[in-house]
Order: C-alpha cells, then structure tokens, then sequence
C-alpha cells in the first residue's frame, strides 16, 4: 500500500510536499551575516547567533527588528523592479 503524501500549506495557500526525513540544508559563505531565512510555513525569519558556536542547541535566532527593515526594503526593491 502505496504511503499518502504529506504537504505543508504556506502562508501564501501553496501546497508543498513534506518529505520523510529531515533535511540538512548548507550554505558556504565567507560573511555569514548578510543571510536572513524565511520559513514560508511559519512567517519566520532566522538569522546566525553571534559567535560561531551554538547557544543551547540552537545556532539561529529570530531576526531583529532592524533586520526585518531590510528584508522588507529588498523585497520591495524586487518587486519594483519587475514593473
């Protein structure tokens, strides 16, 4: 018998696949601190701790308030620029 698919709903009402196991996804970067990740589940926005060990288990906090200013900026910026 053939499994069901799992989906996860975003916020935008998108449908994605859910896979079976975990994923470890890596980014290779030499400036760590111009990366912001959004969770299109949740709505959050993560970004490195200070430091390059873990706090707790956990190696990403929520991004600030400063920081969402830009994101909001460049996608702003983005979509401007399709027009």
């Amino acid at each position: 018998m053939k499994k069901p698919i799992r989906a996860r709903t975003l916020r935008s009402g998108r449908t994605v696949k859910e896979n079976d196991e975990s994923m470890k996804l890596t980014i290779d970067t030499k400036c760590p601190d111009k990366w912001l990740f959004v969770d299109l589940e949740s709505g959050n926005v993560w970004h490195k701790r200070e430091g390059e060990t873990e706090l707790n288990g956990h190696f990403w906090r929520r991004a600030t308030e400063e920081e969402m200013t830009e994101l909001e900026e460049l996608v702003s910026d983005h979509f401007a620029d399709q027009l």
